[in-house]
């Protein structure tokens, strides 16, 4: 019996040792496993990168419209919209169900899975008319209804275009999202690419100059594009571009070309968006406002205008006549001449507060 005891008492202090030392084992295992496992656990933060990463994905696909204006107010061509009829647009795509969206929100939801609304819209604005403060921006306050303006930075503060206070007061909104439309509204085809990068660079850094913020979205000029435009794009720092071919918007349609909506004045938008809508004849000649003409067909330029034109992107020399009632400095397109003497051509149209011009080549 006492055998027994003894036994049985050996018997228990060596589960009592051996359990406290698989315990510690079991403990010590455990936590060893929670420690290697930690990187690879679906923690909350790998897990929203999943769910952004899902829907960045679904966001791609979204096909969205991309409504494009460029002035509002009364005119005798189809890039007039009136006051009152942009005021029935907007009410009726509200009435819809559509959440206007800026282009910036559009592409950010692309790459961040930011989630985009039901019935997502964006109102795009292009060249940087006056009447875009004046008529545009009170009915986008009344509705709160968000929208992008693409600016021609060197027509700001001429006659008939926004200024620089103008433009930070819409963007400081919040409501408006400004983004580049190059510096001369140049045939960008035409360019070479010193000019293009040129148009770009510029324009690009007098809008983040003036409003502080990054701008990363550009419109061609007149919808043309060519592209070898897309590798200085991409190198100048911007993350999609948006053309004048028609018919709604996704990630696929490549983001250096992506297609938007010509409104017009006859459009109420009581059942829209029709999947493409063709752009009406002589759409982008002449420009409604005076002092900016680009014309389609090449035709020459008349004084007073901001475009930049040439024949094979050539630039032009620095012989000049400088208009000083239009504040206008005039190239002549006979002579040819390198990229460095367009980039002098340019300071010095800027430094004497002159929009440039390139007559139009032969």
């Amino acid at each position: 019996m006492r055998t027994l005891a003894k036994g049985f008492l050996a018997l228990l202090c060596f589960l009592l040792v051996t359990g406290c030392q698989f315990g510690g084992i079991a403990v010590n295992g455990s936590a060893h496993y929670q420690a290697v496992s930690k990187p690879f656990a679906a923690g909350p933060t790998s897990t929203d990168k999943w769910k952004a990463s899902l829907q960045a994905a679904k966001n791609r696909f979204r096909q969205v419209p991309i409504l494009m204006y460029h002035c509002i107010s009364a005119g005798s061509n189809n890039l007039y919209v009136e006051p009152q009829r942009f005021d029935l647009q907007l009410r009726n795509l509200l009435k819809q169900g559509y959440t206007p969206i800026t282009s910036r929100e559009l592409v950010k939801s692309w790459f961040s899975g930011t989630p985009l609304p039901a019935r997502p819209i964006v109102l795009t604005f292009d060249d940087g008319y006056r009447d875009n403060y004046t008529n545009a921006f009170p009915l986008l306050k009344k509705y709160r209804v968000k929208a992008t303006l693409f600016v021609i930075t060197g027509a700001v503060g001429k006659p008939n275009y926004l200024t620089w206070p103008q433009i930070e007061e819409m963007a400081k909104s919040g409501l408006v999202d400004v983004e580049s439309h190059t510096v001369h509204h140049p045939d960008m085809s035409k360019l070479t690419p010193e000019q293009a990068r040129m148009e770009l660079t510029v324009s690009k850094a007098m809008l983040e100059a003036h409003l502080h913020q990054p701008v990363t979205l550009f419109a061609y000029p007149m919808g043309i594009y060519r592209p070898f435009l897309f590798p200085i794009l991409r190198e100048a720092g911007y993350q999609a571009a948006f053309t004048t071919r028609s018919g709604l918007t996704q990630y696929y349609n490549g983001l250096y070309t992506l297609k938007r909506l010509h409104v017009v004045n006859t459009d109420t938008f009581a059942e829209f968006p029709k999947t493409e809508r063709p752009v009406p004849p002589g759409n982008f000649a002449p420009h409604p406002q005076p002092g900016l003409v680009s014309p389609a067909n090449g035709a020459s330029l008349p004084r007073g205008n901001s475009a930049v034109h040439g024949k094979s992107g050539t630039a032009l020399p620095l012989q000049h006549s400088t208009d000083t009632q239009s504040k206008t400095v005039s190239f002549p397109s006979q002579a040819q001449a390198c990229p460095t003497h367009a980039l002098r051509f340019f300071q010095f149209a800027v430094t004497h507060g002159c929009i440039p011009i390139w007559e139009a080549c032969d």
